[in-house]
């Protein structure tokens, strides 16, 4: 049975282009707010497709052992797989409609709440819950951001 986990707690449940959406920290270049937010919204839109191999590409391998622990027996991709097959229309189509409207950025840490996810479409009111908890994101050596938790 699949575990009841904040949905970005597993793809930090938490993927598309959404520069020019909203703001990030002061300290942050646009290039890397802009990535970050790319980085989310693709896993979004990745997981409403149910496509568990390009969400988990999304994620660092801290990440996907995460998402993979959530529910025993299933990894990262085959998880992703079953609850995008889950979802609701409704819910489908918020995650395909999503911006992300802020990102926090520190050097080479982001993070993004859920209240920071908005949607034209749909409805995300009950189905993200972070329970308090950011997504967290981290720049890697190539310059992409990559979902840690």
């Amino acid at each position: 049975m699949l575990a009841r986990r904040p949905l970005f707690a597993l793809v930090v449940c938490l993927g598309l282009v959404v520069a020019g959406c909203g703001g990030g920290s002061s300290d942050a270049s646009p290039e890397a707010v802009a990535a970050v937010k790319r980085t989310v919204v693709r896993a979004l839109h990745d997981l409403a497709r149910a496509d568990g191999r390009g969400f988990c590409a999304l994620e660092t391998r801290s990440g996907r052992r995460a998402v993979a622990a959530s529910a025993t027996g299933y990894s990262c991709a085959r998880l992703i797989r079953v609850l995008g097959a889950r979802l609701s229309a409704a819910n489908r189509d918020a995650l395909l409609h999503s911006r992300v409207v802020r990102v926090k950025v520190s050097g080479r840490r982001a993070s993004v709440t859920d209240a920071d996810i908005t949607t034209t479409d749909g409805s995300l009111g009950s189905f993200l819950d972070d329970g308090g908890r950011p997504t967290t994101l981290a720049e890697q050596a190539d310059g992409a951001w990559k979902i840690t938790g």
